[in-house]
């Protein structure tokens, strides 16, 4: 049963959730969830079809030719999907994430996205996937990158409130951050630019060159890095991130960083979580920062500065007999549910 309003009266009324005629109709349980400065649609996975068919559905819903029939948006961080499904291996949920291209009808299934975690969190928590008691932590798996990730509602108010987000089980995190980055070295428009690229889920090309300094056309020839990157790798479902840094004070295990995003060419709101984890735990892994030596356990803290605030991530450590392991990395991200029901299939 549903509350409605008598249209004579104004007085609530008893309902059927039921509306009469259009009970027959195709549809999807979802939600839509603003996670970050990111939304994301969020759909259950057995409503949909199978997986080799699932993408035609997920592009109709977000990149229909009419720019108004459909939930996506002229941002890529608006076109953003998570499919959520029954746990395995361990997990109490798991999601795949997708990134849409509505421009060219592209889906990318082989992505990361942090903030799609969470928004899958509480979705799941409405699903019932996730018994929710206080301080409970959840476990998911993106089944896109095989990425293990714990979360936790900051507060009772899990629909509108912050979220951590803790990557897991990153396993010689540290040797692929030192020994499998790439290093560049350009020099655009008389300014040199030296970075590397990195992959951790996405295809991150970081370049230490300061935000003021980032101009639409290094962006572009950074993006062209990337996607070399991808395609000499046969990676044709990722689109890299161009991450421009600039460190501003290191204190002992604690830094302080300027950093901005692009992704096709757009610049994002903020910075994504995955982004932010990553650049950190890279900077970690280059001995920026001065771990103490007589310890089997570390964390950095890196601050980091972006367009429309701050955000501040964390990478924990432990010791191996060689050298460090990163074992995990988190962030805080703010999320909001703004819809919940079901999208009706064409």
């Amino acid at each position: 049963m549903s509350v409605v309003m008598d249209p004579a009266t104004g007085d609530a009324q008893s309902g059927s959730s039921e509306r009469p005629g259009i009970a027959w109709l195709p549809r999807i349980s979802c939600a839509i969830v603003r996670s970050g400065t990111s939304r994301i649609v969020v759909l259950r996975d057995e409503d949909l079809p199978d997986y080799h068919t699932r993408g035609r559905v997920i592009l109709d819903l977000l990149a229909n030719n009419i720019s108004t029939d459909g939930v996506g948006g002229s941002h890529y961080q608006s076109n953003k999907v998570a499919v959520v499904g029954r746990g395995t291996d361990g997990s109490d949920f798991t999601f795949h994430f997708y990134q849409v291209v509505p421009q060219s009808r592209r889906l990318l299934s082989k992505m990361e996205c942090s903030n799609a975690a969470s928004a899958s969190g509480v979705f799941a928590t409405l699903l019932g996937l996730t018994p929710l008691d206080g301080g409970t932590t959840m476990r998911s798996i993106n089944l896109a990158t095989k990425q293990h990730v714990e979360l936790e509602p900051v507060s009772a108010c899990w629909w509108n409130g912050g979220w951590n987000v803790r990557f897991t089980h990153l396993h010689h995190l540290w040797l692929h951050m030192t020994k499998s980055a790439v290093p560049f070295d350009l020099t655009h428009d008389g300014q040199r630019v030296t970075g590397h690229i990195v992959r951790h889920g996405n295809i991150f090309v970081m370049a230490q060159v300061p935000r003021a300094a980032v101009s639409e056309s290094l962006v572009a020839e950074l993006n062209g890095i990337g996607a070399a990157y991808g395609a000499a790798h046969n990676l044709p479902d990722s689109m890299p991130k161009v991450m421009p840094y600039e460190i501003l004070d290191i204190a002992d295990t604690d830094m302080v960083c300027d950093a901005a995003c692009f992704s096709e060419g757009q610049r994002h709101h903020s910075l994504p979580g995955s982004g932010a984890m990553a650049l950190g735990a890279f900077l970690t892994a280059q001995n920026r920062m001065k771990l103490p030596p007589d310890t089997d356990a570390a964390e950095t803290t890196f601050r980091f500065h972006h367009p429309s605030g701050s955000m501040t991530a964390h990478i924990y450590l432990s010791r191996s007999p060689s050298h460090w392991d990163i074992v995990a990395t988190s962030f805080e991200t703010p999320v909001r549910l703004l819809v919940e029901g079901s999208l009706i299939l064409r």
